[in-house]
This record gives C-alpha cells, structure tokens and sequence, in this order.
C-alpha cells in the first residue's frame, strides 16, 4: 500500500464520518421542529378561551392533554439531548479525520516533489555525463 492508497482511505474515512454528522444533523432538526410544533400547540392552547375551554375542563381533556404534552416535551428533549452528545463527539471524529486527510495529502505532496527533485537530478546528473564524455 502506498501513500496514494492511504490518502484515499483516510478521505473514505472523512467522508463517512460528515456523512454521519449530517444524519445526526437532520435528526436534530427534526427534533427541534417537533418540539417547536408541540410549543406552537400549547401556546394555541394557552390562546383559546374560556369559553372554550370550558367543555374540555369539565371532562378534564385539558389535564389529560397538559399531561400528554408534558411527557412528549420531555421525551423529545431527553431525544434531543442525545443527539446533540451523539453530534459532539462525531465532530471531534469528523475534525481529526480531515487532519488526517489534510497531513495525508501533504505527505503525498512532499514527497511526490521529492520524487521529482530526484528525477530531475538524476536527469541532470545523466546530461551533465554525456556532455563531457561527448
């Protein structure tokens, strides 16, 4: 395996790590709009009124519904909590991953012009021959 191949590896590894990010960052903003549209729906709650609310109070609808909401709330928070930990730590992935990508190309770099800096001696020193043996 030579250093091409490795680099190669290493942007596999870079690229399936932003991808993982980008998965747990789809989750996290699905999330977010979850838990936006269970607040728009107590804040709708909280606007009706009392009037209206009277019916659902008398059966007691308004507890039940306050409760549910409550549990919901607090599950997409728990849900939410854990991606952004899951998110974190694959960021700290993603980043060391590309400075292996990043020190990878740099080593293929330098030494690909090593690599031609020898050749063009080599050339020199084989021109150089010819010229005072001709």
């Amino acid at each position: 395996m030579n250093f091409q191949d490795l680099t190669t590896l290493m942007d596999i590894e870079y690229r399936r790590e932003q991808q993982i990010l980008g998965h747990l960052v789809e989750k996290e903003n699905l999330l977010r709009a979850e838990l936006k549209k269970l607040n728009d729906h107590e804040l709708q709650n909280r606007s009706v009124s009392f009037e209206e609310k009277s019916a659902a109070t008398t059966i007691g609808a308004d507890i039940l519904w306050s409760k549910w909401l409550e549990k919901a709330q607090v599950k997409l928070n728990y849900e939410l909590a854990r991606v952004l930990v899951e998110k974190e730590q694959n960021i700290s992935r993603v980043r060391k991953a590309y400075g292996k990508v990043l020190v990878g190309r740099a080593t293929v770099d330098r030494i690909s012009r090593a690599r031609s800096y020898d050749l063009a001696q080599e050339s020199l020193s084989r021109s150089i021959e010819f010229s005072i043996f001709d």
